[in-house]
C-alpha cells in the first residue's frame, strides 16, 4: 500500500514541476522552451495548474507567445471558468494599459459576443470596468452593442457611470443617445476656491430641450436658507475631531442605516420619533444621531440627504446633542473608487450630457467633499460600537485600535496616487464585513471583539435584514434596512436606558 502510494507520488510531482516550469517559461518570453513543452506532446489547450497557456501569456502580456501558440493552434474560444481568452485581455489590457492582444485576439477569429460570466460580453466588460480604448476597439470590431448582462444592463448604462467623458462622446457620435428624463434642479454643489471664496451652483436639466446646464447662484441669497450658510460657515471654522472617536454618557441614541439616497423616507421616520420637526430643524436635544453608512446610490435623495445630515450636525451640536455619519462602502466607492454602479439616473444623465462626472463633485475643493472626508469608519459611544460592515476578529490579533482604523480611512482617502483597495484589505474591510450574518455561531469571536473594544454589542448595518434585530447572543444588533426596498418601511434604533427599541415610520415602539 505504501509502495503504490509512493508511486503515486512520483506520477504527480514530474507533472506539477512541469506545469510550473512553464508558467515560468511564458513570463520569461522563452519561446524555444515553450515549442519543446508542445513538442512533448503536451496539450496546448491544458490547464496548467489554473489556466490555458495562452491565459497565462495574456495575463503576463506575452503578445509575442500569444502569437506563437496561436500559430500552433490554441483555441482562442477555449471556456474556463466562464471567460475566454478575450474577457482575460479585456482586464489585463487595462492593467498594462495595452490591447494590442485584444487586437490579435480578434483578428484570429475570437468571438466577440460570447457571454459569459455574469452575462457580460467581452466589450459589455470592457465598458463596465472603464477600459475605454478596448470598448472601441471592440465595437469597431464589430461587437454585438444590444447585448445586456444578467442585470439587464447594455453597453451604454456602463459607459454613462465611467469616468471617460470622451468615450460618452464617441458613443453619441455613433448615434447612440443619453436618455431623456423628467426636468430637474439639483444642489447645492459649493466649492470653495483658493482665495478662500465659495462658488454655488446646481445642476439644471429642461427635458423639453434635452439640455444641462451648470447654473450659478449667490450663496448669501441661496434659497434664503440662512442656516445654510451658517452651517457651511461652521464648518469651515469647525477644529478637526477625527481623533474624537469616543463619547460618553450620551442619553439617547437614534441610529438609522443604508438610507441610500431616499430623502422621502429617511425624514418620514426622523419626524415620526421627533428627532427633527416639521422644518426639518434639529429637535432632539442633547440626543446622538447616528447614521451608519450608505447614504449613497440607489436612491434620487442623495443631495438632499447629505444636505440635511451637514445641517443636523451643525444644529445638533449648538443644542448640546451630536450627529455622528460614519462612512460605508458607498460613501468609498464615490469618493475613492469612482464607481457609479449603483447611482441612481438622476446623478449620471444630466451629468453625462453636460460632459461633467458626479464623482468630482465630491473632490477636496467641494465643500461637501471635504466634509465626507472628515468623517469616521467606527465611533464608540458608551459603551457600544457603530460601524457599517462589522469588525473582524482579526482586527484584535493586529491590535486595530479605534484610532488607527480611523487614522487609516482619512489617510486612504486623503491619498490621491489612485489606489483603490479590495473589500477585504484592513483599511477599508470594516465598510464590507459581513461575517457577523453566518448562519454558524460567532459569538466566540465576536466577545474577543466586544472585550478588547471594551463594549457591550456591536451595531452594524450593510448586510440587508428584514427589520432591526439582534443576533449572536445579543451581542450584534443588525440596523441594515436598506430604504426604499418596496413593501418594506424605514426604521431606527433607539437606544435609552440601556434598552434597545424598534421604531418605524409612524413612531411605533417595539423593545427589542
Amino acid at each position: 500500500m505504501k509502495l503504490i502510494i509512493f508511486l503515486g507520488w512520483l506520477m504527480v510531482i514530474p507533472l506539477f514541476s512541469r506545469g510550473v516550469d512553464i508558467i515560468q517559461n511564458i513570463e520569461d518570453n522563452n519561446a524555444d522552451s515553450i515549442i519543446y513543452f508542445l513538442e512533448q506532446g503536451n496539450d496546448i489547450d491544458g490547464i496548467y495548474p489554473r489556466h490555458t497557456l495562452l491565459e497565462t501569456a495574456i495575463r503576463f502580456n506575452q503578445i509575442d507567445i500569444v502569437e506563437l501558440l496561436i500559430d500552433h493552434q490554441a483555441n482562442v474560444n477555449l471556456q474556463n471558468n466562464q471567460t475566454t481568452p478575450l474577457f482575460i485581455s479585456v482586464i489585463y489590457g487595462q492593467h498594462y494599459q495595452s490591447n494590442e492582444i485584444i487586437a490579435l485576439l480578434v483578428d484570429r477569429k475570437a468571438d466577440l459576443d460570447f457571454v459569459g460570466l455574469n452575462g457580460l460580453t467581452p466589450f459589455v466588460l470592457a465598458c463596465k470596468i472603464k477600459n475605454s480604448p478596448a470598448a472601441k476597439l471592440l465595437y469597431e470590431k464589430g461587437a454585438d452593442p444590444g447585448i445586456r448582462d444578467q442585470l439587464g444592463k447594455d453597453f451604454f448604462y456602463y459607459v454613462l457611470r465611467g469616468n471617460d467623458p470622451s468615450l460618452v462622446s464617441f458613443f453619441v457620435s455613433k448615434g447612440f443617445e443619453i436618455p431623456r428624463m423628467s426636468s430637474l434642479k439639483d444642489g447645492p454643489y459649493v466649492i470653495q476656491r483658493t482665495d478662500d471664496s465659495l462658488e454655488v451652483n446646481y445642476m439644471q436639466y429642461d427635458s423639453i430641450t434635452d439640455r444641462a446646464e451648470w447654473i450659478p447662484v449667490n450663496l448669501d441669497q441661496e434659497r434664503d436658507d440662512k442656516m445654510l450658510v451658517e452651517a457651511i460657515g461652521f464648518q469651515r471654522k469647525k477644529n478637526d475631531t477625527r481623533n474624537n472617536f469616543e463619547f460618553r454618557k450620551a442619553e439617547k441614541i437614534f441610529v438609522v442605516s443604508d438610507i441610500h439616497g431616499h430623502f422621502d423616507s429617511f425624514i418620514k421616520l426622523l419626524k415620526a420619533n421627533k428627532i427633527i420637526d416639521e422644518n426639518l430643524a434639529w429637535a432632539w436635544g442633547k440626543g446622538h444621531l447616528v447614521i451608519n453608512g450608505d447614504v449613497f446610490d440607489r436612491g434620487a435623495g442623495v443631495t438632499e440627504c447629505l444636505w440635511l445630515i451637514f445641517k443636523l450636525e451643525y444644529q445638533a451640536e449648538k443644542s448640546g446633542g451630536r450627529v455622528h455619519y460614519l462612512l460605508g462602502n458607498h460613501e468609498l466607492m464615490i469618493l475613492k473608487d469612482n464607481d457609479k454602479s449603483y447611482v441612481h439616473d438622476k446623478y449620471i444623465l444630466p451629468f453625462a450630457k453636460a460632459g461633467m462626472d458626479y464623482h468630482d463633485l465630491f473632490s477636496w475643493e467641494n465643500i461637501l467633499g471635504q466634509w465626507l472626508r472628515s468623517k469616521k469608519i467606527v465611533v464608540k459611544i458608551n459603551n457600544l460600537l457603530f460601524v457599517h460592515g462589522g469588525i473582524p476578529p482579526g482586527f484584535v490579533d493586529k491590535q486595530q485600535t479605534l484610532e488607527k482604523m480611523n487614522q487609516s480611512i482619512h489617510d486612504y482617502l486623503a491619498d490621491t496616487s489612485g489606489i483603490v483597495l479590495y473589500a477585504n484589505d484592513l483599511i477599508i474591510e470594516p465598510t464590507w464585513y459581513r461575517g457577523y450574518f453566518e448562519q454558524t455561531s460567532q459569538e466566540e469571536d465576536i466577545n474577543k471583539v466586544c472585550k478588547y473594544y471594551k463594549v457591550e454589542k456591536i451595531i452594524v448595518g450593510h448586510t440587508p435584514v428584514k427589520q432591526i434585530m439582534t443576533l449572536q447572543g445579543g451581542l450584534v444588533v443588525g440596523v441594515g434596512i436598506h430604504f426604499g426596498e418596496p413593501g418594506k418601511p424605514a426604521e431606527g434604533l433607539l437606544i435609552r436606558d440601556h434598552q434597545f427599541y424598534r421604531l418605524d415610520e409612524k413612531g411605533k415602539q417595539v423593545a427589542l
